[in-house]
């Protein structure tokens, strides 16, 4: 995937100076797992503009607390403060949100596990989300316009899934564009050009019905497969963009 998406949404795609009435004394979950302090204040520094352009929207950022963001530090607090630290430098307004996470839905890759999704349920259901932005390790490279886009088209336009539009070469991204897109649009009517995108964004109600589908992939210990959110929308009835 090319790693300069542009917002699913055109009206979104501009700063949206309405957004922050709109969505009033909301609260947006924002969950990535950084291998690194340095990748989380880039995490921070993604974020800061959406911040400060809204600041009655409270950003809280999740992420799974292993051993590399730890750095070698074993006191708990220590961490904790070397951690806000870093984070305030950047943009701060944001509170962090860090969990343990078990071993089977570690990040390996660009894709997120199911077991991924009830961990952000619950995360969401804790900190009364209104808004839940899932990011992949490439967030970092995305376009500046895409974050507030996505944020717009769940607490402003009522969305209930939103996808980023990534640009790709005629030849990236092949399994989304070649495949997953023509195969969702043909059995389910989805028009998501990207159906198995790393980043994205949820209502509270939608995330919630995430959590509750891997259920069955924890009956079955299969937490490492795959949960298409495209197509769980389309099935159920969610409106997505």
């Amino acid at each position: 995937i090319d790693s300069t998406p542009e917002p699913a949404v055109a009206q979104a795609a501009r700063p949206n100076p309405e957004l922050r009435k709109q969505s009033g004394e909301a609260d947006l979950l924002l969950h990535q797992a950084p291998q690194s302090v340095e990748e989380l204040r880039k995490l921070a520094a993604l974020v800061e503009p959406l911040a400060r352009e809204n600041p009655a929207l409270r950003i809280t950022l999740a992420f799974p607390f292993t051993a590399a963001i730890a750095g070698g530090n074993e006191h708990p607090d220590a961490i904790q403060l070397e951690l806000a630290r870093a984070v305030k430098a950047v943009a701060p307004t944001l509170s962090l949100a860090p969990y343990t996470q078990s071993a089977n839905t570690l990040q390996e890759s660009w894709l997120h596990p199911a077991r991924t999704y009830a961990e952000v349920g619950r995360l969401a259901a804790e900190h009364h989300a209104t808004a839940v932005m899932l990011l992949g390790q490439d967030a970092g490279s995305l376009n500046p316009e895409a974050i507030p886009a996505l944020v717009q088209a769940i607490l402003a336009d009522g969305f209930d899934l939103a996808v980023p539009l990534y640009r790709a070469g005629r030849y990236d991204a092949l399994v989304n564009t070649a495949i997953l897109h023509p195969l969702t649009r043909a059995l389910y009517g989805a028009g998501v050009r990207y159906p198995l995108a790393p980043d994205m964004a949820f209502s509270p109600r939608f995330c919630e019905h995430l959590a509750a589908a891997t259920a069955s992939f924890d009956a079955m210990a299969q937490d490492a497969r795959l949960l298409w959110p495209v197509t769980e929308a389309a099935v159920y009835g969610f409106r997505m963009v």
